[in-house]
């Protein structure tokens, strides 16, 4: 050891062993690593849209008709309270299809009350005598040939559109080589002192348009996307077992993607975007569902979408293991330590601002803090509730 001021906690004693600095070296090197990461995330979001040529005068003059596609089971209340500002956009020619899944309560009595008064409501209902499993993918099929337009939308039952251009919005990203359309979703925006599940979903969010930077597609919100008709009847509609929900959504897309000269745009404008009623059931099932459905990512996308994660852990454990292990002074392994901290800290509250996410100083704090350990709970539950999905 060489040792320059003599003290306890501020002594300035340094190793004199060449690997001490080796292992500096690599965790300056995480460091600077986990820095970039953030601020490609940040790039990411910020690139609110990536969308074909055109799209403004599509906006201003759309010449397609659009099918907006829901499926609902049991989901009397949201029906009255969501469904109107589907059926109540801004588009000269759309129409909302609602497929009933066997439902028990009142959800079709509901259904039929807007129909009544809405002309652009169609409904359909799977019968509770259908002796299936999972009706799900069943449900979208039955409102995918019944649709009258090109384009369709799909969103479920507990969003709602954040203004009456999301129609519009989305429609207009569609062009002659663009064949889906992946938007976004938000959670509201609560008094709760601390709320992690809203923060998981904008940590999801982030996740989502970091992958889509490099053009993948795992990890979208599968709550607002949409694709063609004439391309889903192509593809002969969903493969393998129509009653395995897990991971339905990216199905088709996938073959669009690989099958067809077609590609993919992203629209994270702020019209683009859908937004979630305060359900906490099913934030809570919509959480789970996540880290089910990321099990079945191709290893290359799931390490692509962990590399965040996995590169701050390694940056606290060489922190940690500094003074211990090698001798570098208290003082010195604390001050990396705090800047690891704050510069992680203070990155995650910018990207939540860029997504208008308010209210989550707290929660920011503490998920930096032992959010890791909720993910890993989340993570290890999951592995005994997929069979719910199958």
């Amino acid at each position: 050891m060489v040792q320059i001021f003599d003290s306890e906690f501020f002594s300035m004693v340094w190793p004199d062993s060449p690997i001490a600095y080796l292992v500096l070296g690599v965790t300056i090197f995480l460091l600077m690593l986990n820095f970039t990461i953030r601020a490609l995330e940040f790039v990411a979001l910020k690139r609110r849209s990536k969308c074909a040529e055109g799209k403004e005068s599509r906006f201003e003059n759309p010449s397609e008709g659009v099918s907006v596609i829901i499926t609902v089971n049991n989901n009397a209340e949201l029906i009255s309270k969501n469904l109107p500002r589907f059926l109540e956009q801004d588009y000269p020619d759309y129409e909302v299809i609602v497929v009933d899944e066997a439902s028990d309560d009142d959800s079709v009595d509901r259904l039929n009350i807007l129909a009544a008064k809405y002309p652009n409501l169609k409904v359909s209902r799977l019968y509770p005598g259908v002796k299936f499993h999972r009706t799900k993918k069943i449900a979208l099929n039955i409102g995918i040939l019944g649709a009258r337009n090109e384009i369709l939308l799909f969103s479920e039952i507990y969003c709602t559109p954040p203004s009456q251009s999301w129609v519009r919005e989305m429609a207009s990203s569609f062009s002659d080589r663009c064949g889906v359309v992946i938007g976004d979703s938000s959670y509201p925006v609560t008094n709760r002192l601390v709320d992690l599940l809203r923060w998981n979903h904008n940590m999801h969010r982030i996740n989502a348009a970091f992958l889509n930077f490099f053009g993948y597609i795992p990890g979208c919100d599968w709550t607002n996307y949409g694709y063609r008709k004439s391309l889903y009847m192509a593809c002969r509609g969903f493969s393998k077992n129509n009653q395995h929900i897990l991971g339905y959504e990216s199905e088709i897309i996938l073959k669009i993607l690989h099958g067809f000269a077609h590609t993919v745009a992203f629209n994270r404008s702020e019209n683009g975007t859908v937004l979630y009623s305060d359900d906490r059931h099913q934030l809570r099932a919509d959480e789970e569902y996540y880290y089910v459905e990321k099990r079945h990512w191709p290893a290359g996308i799931r390490l692509l979408s962990d590399i965040a994660q996995w590169v701050r852990f390694l940056v606290y454990c060489a922190i940690i293991v500094l003074n211990p292990l090698f001798g570098f002074a208290y003082w010195f392994v604390t001050a990396l330590f705090i800047l690891t901290f704050f510069v992680d800290f203070l990155c995650i509250n910018l990207q939540m601002s860029s997504m208008l996410q308010k209210k989550l100083f707290l929660t920011s704090l503490m998920s930096t803090t032992i959010g890791y350990f909720g993910r890993w709970c989340y993570r290890i539950k999951t592995l005994v509730s997929e069979s719910q999905w199958k």
